[in-house]
């Protein structure tokens, strides 16, 4: 669907949360990078419209994490996305396998 879209025309939203984001860092050594002033300003005027993007527009959720890493359901933020977009019906397009909240 996503191809008959780009070929019809229609406009496209991607938006890639964590990589669109200014993220907290972490140097080699493991210490903590905070955001600066300006990418926590960034990162805070969009976090209050997120709820916008997952409940309003199709979401596909990719659940594939790294080994070690904690699974997409263990994550609290990705759970909350999971669930705007579930009671937004927003799953339905791309993500059908991913509805079980």
């Amino acid at each position: 669907r996503l191809c008959m879209s780009l070929i019809c025309g229609h406009d496209v939203l991607l938006f890639f949360d964590f990589m669109s984001l200014p993220q907290v860092g972490r140097a080699a050594d493991g210490t903590m990078l905070p955001r600066t002033l300006e990418e926590t300003d960034v990162f805070m005027r969009c976090l209050s419209n997120m709820g916008v993007l997952y409940s309003m527009f199709p979401v596909l959720i990719c659940e594939e994490v790294i080994d070690g890493a904690a699974t997409y359901m263990e994550s609290g933020w990705c759970f909350s996305e999971l669930s705007t977009a579930w009671l937004g019906k927003q799953l339905d397009r791309f993500s059908s396998a991913s509805a079980s909240v």
